[in-house]
């Protein structure tokens, strides 16, 4: 759940500076993307976002004609009325 204000931290990390890494950091961690949330609809029709470090992260796909989007930030897709996909709970909460 979003807490007004509060940053998520697995959105937290910022990303590297222009020259990649710092010299004793090892290589830059790949940025995120602009719209880093996936907004996918289960078979229920339910409208569930997918955080990067969730576990189904990497396999969910995005199918915009069946209504599904991205979202830039979690506050966003809450808004839209979207819900966090159960299998993140444990994620979000671990990196907490």
């Amino acid at each position: 759940m979003l807490i007004p204000g509060a940053v998520n931290p697995l959105l937290a990390a910022s990303p590297p500076e222009a020259g990649g890494a710092t010299p004793d950091a090892g290589p830059a961690a790949p940025a995120l993307p602009a719209l880093p949330i996936k907004g996918n609809i289960n078979a229920r029709r339910q409208k569930l976002y997918h955080l990067p470090g969730c576990p189904s992260y990497a396999s969910t796909r995005i199918d915009e004609p069946r209504g599904e989007r991205l979202f830039a930030t979690e506050a966003e897709a809450i808004a839209a009325g979207w819900l966090l996909a159960p299998g993140c709970r444990s994620a979000v909460e671990g990196a907490r």
